[in-house]
């Protein structure tokens, strides 16, 4: 037995590809022959990638050349535009879960706006039924100053009525943005707690 494998020996051993480590490859390759070594090299392409790794890994790397090929056919419009891609992505993750989270959490506690909103629509609606039941009214139970009896003249009580109306609805309206407003704080609030504690998955 001559004391380096020759090439036919090398070529079954690495052909079987039973190698763990890369300590195990360089203690065979220290028994090998220089000309063994010269041919498997040459013939690096017939073996398994995971034996072609240990010949020479130079083969599984990005030339430079090439590298900065990639980089600069990237434009900085193009990296904006990726980034803002990922910038969605997370976004959108975020969105949908915020919407499961939310649905946990409590509605908020009723407050003072709350009751103006209350106390404001009871109001429209007790003026619109004082102008209704006027309205409602005979004609001879209307008083008119005599100097106008028999005469088309406007109803001042019905005009003051009306304008309560519009005042009682503008009223109400503001209770409403009042309300609309507190909500909005509040779920804002806890959107930016949730967003402290959260972490994307992607």
């Amino acid at each position: 037995m001559s004391e380096f494998y020759d090439r036919e020996t090398m070529d079954r051993i690495l052909t079987c590809d039973e190698f763990v480590d890369e300590q195990l490859f360089m203690e065979l390759f220290e028994y090998a022959s220089d000309e063994a070594l010269d041919w498997i090299y040459e013939n690096r392409a017939k073996y398994s990638e995971h034996i072609r790794m240990f010949i020479e890994p130079n083969d599984f790397r990005i030339p430079l050349d090439k590298l900065k090929t990639r980089v600069v056919e990237l434009t900085d419009k193009e990296w904006r535009r990726i980034e803002k891609e990922k910038e969605q992505l997370v976004e959108d993750q975020f969105e949908k879960d915020w919407v499961k989270h939310a649905s946990t959490l409590q509605d908020r506690a009723l407050c003072e706006v709350d009751s103006k909103l209350d106390d404001s629509w009871e109001k429209f609606c007790s003026t619109k039924e004082k102008y209704t039941n006027y309205i409602e009214q005979p004609a001879t139970k209307k008083y008119v100053s005599p100097s106008f009896r028999g005469k088309q003249t406007s109803d001042s009580r019905a005009v003051e009525l009306k304008e309560a109306i519009v005042l009682a609805e503008n009223e109400y309206d503001l209770a409403q943005k009042a309300v609309e407003n507190a909500d909005e704080f509040y779920w804002n609030n806890k959107r930016s707690e949730y967003r402290k504690t959260w972490l994307p998955s992607m």
